[in-house]
């Protein structure tokens, strides 16, 4: 009797824990072996119950998982039924997605493969969800985020469209001609390249990242570079990062003829500059960050020196000691001065010789930040001043919203 017993208990006890395994087994052979476009009602069904959108349109349905986890549609068509969302729409030819599944444990997103093409998105002003949970202290931040490791993906004939209040925001369009990650193998890079326009800007982006060895190795530095060319903006960024504390080192330098392009696509209400170019180090520590021999020449002007931000106190310290031998007012007047083409059309027009609006400046933000700021100009060129001003000496400290 106390035998039976025994093995009633022992299969009861293995029964229990096999079943969870058994459920786990059958749940991945449902996944594999179903044919889920021929099952396109009760797809369109579960992500219309469980999401907010609706599927207009879904064929060509692929799922599998096992040590990855794959889906993938010929052609997709969504619509937001929610109006609190910015994002209203979502189509697209072809979308793909295959993702490692045991690193996400480690907070690991290694994406094996992606693909999109003829996507297009339309994005919109959200509002205040109502249902939603009021708690400040809610929501994701970088550190919350998973490291991220692309091993191939390819975008073509993407677009993206936002149009919001029309007095709170510009509107903004992406087009993707083509855009793909090369994959790598354990010694060569991955190979990032881009072409498209935004908001009739046309740009080129060129990049080399490290190994999936050297993705995977949390200790080493990863390396990247990148270049991109902007309308007739040119920027290189080159350097290494590491994925184990944070920490980053990176070189930097831009240059360009000026702002006229950049200012007519973003719509931008200044005035023009002369030509320039930009050097500076990036060091990154988990609390800090350090630019270092910044170099600036715009037009006559120069400018050289180091800044940084510290975020060890509950304002961020914005710190920088900066020199000019020779500094132009005439270089920097653009910054100042609207563009009549880029007005807004009830914007009221300012006096002559006025560089700043009517409006009373909104100083809140001056609150949250602190800020010591020196600068030494050796000749200053005013372009009203008749003469030249020597030996400029000055400096700006900011405590609590204060200036000291």
């Amino acid at each position: 009797m106390k035998t039976s017993k025994t093995r009633k208990i022992i299969g009861i006890t293995v029964g229990i824990i096999l079943t969870p395994f058994l459920l786990l087994f059958l749940a991945l052979v449902v996944i594999n072996v179903v044919d889920w476009d021929k099952h396109r009602p009760f797809v369109k069904s579960m992500v219309e119950r469980f999401t907010d959108f609706e599927v207009e349109n879904i064929e060509g349905i692929r799922v599998h998982l096992l040590t990855s986890a794959e889906a993938g549609v010929d052609r997709i068509k969504i619509k937001q039924t929610n109006e609190t969302s910015g994002l209203k729409s979502f189509q697209s030819e072809q979308a793909y997605l295959k993702i490692k599944v045991f690193p996400l444990l480690k907070k690991q997103l290694i994406i094996q493969s992606f693909v999109l093409d003829g996507a297009r998105i339309k994005l919109g002003e959200g509002k205040p969800d109502p249902k939603s949970p009021k708690n400040e202290e809610e929501g994701m931040t970088l550190a919350d985020l998973p490291q991220i490791f692309i091993n191939s993906a390819s975008i073509a004939d993407f677009n993206l469209t936002y149009k919001g209040d029309k007095k709170k925001s510009t509107p903004f369009d992406l087009t993707i001609v083509h855009a793909g990650v090369t994959a790598p193998s354990n010694e060569k890079p991955a190979m990032l390249s881009s072409e498209g326009k935004a908001n009739d800007l046309p740009f080129e982006i060129l990049g080399a990242f490290g190994s999936f060895d050297a993705f995977r190795d949390q200790s080493a530095a990863y390396p990247a570079r990148i270049t991109a060319k902007i309308a007739d903006h040119s920027l290189e960024v080159r350097g290494a990062l590491k994925f184990a504390n944070g920490d980053a080192d990176f070189d930097v330098d831009a240059s360009g003829p000026g702002l006229k392009q950049l200012k007519q696509a973003l719509k931008l209400n200044i005035g023009d500059i002369p030509q320039y170019t930009l050097s500076f180090g990036v060091h990154k520590k988990p609390e800090t960050i350090r630019f270092e021999e910044i170099k600036l020449l715009l037009g006559k002007s120069s400018v050289v020196g180091n800044g940084g931000l510290d975020f060890r106190n509950n304002r961020t310290l914005i710190q920088a000691d900066l020199q000019s031998p020779k500094l132009y007012a005439a270089d920097f007047k653009g910054l100042v001065k609207t563009d009549k083409n880029n007005k807004e059309p009830d914007e009221v027009p300012k006096a002559p010789g006025q560089y700043f609006s009517n409006e009373p400046i909104d100083a809140s933000a001056l609150k949250a930040v602190d800020a010591d700021i020196s600068i030494a100009v050796k000749d200053f060129d005013g372009q009203k001043a008749g003469a030249a001003i020597d030996n400029v000496v000055g400096r700006i400290q900011l405590n609590r919203g204060k200036l000291v």
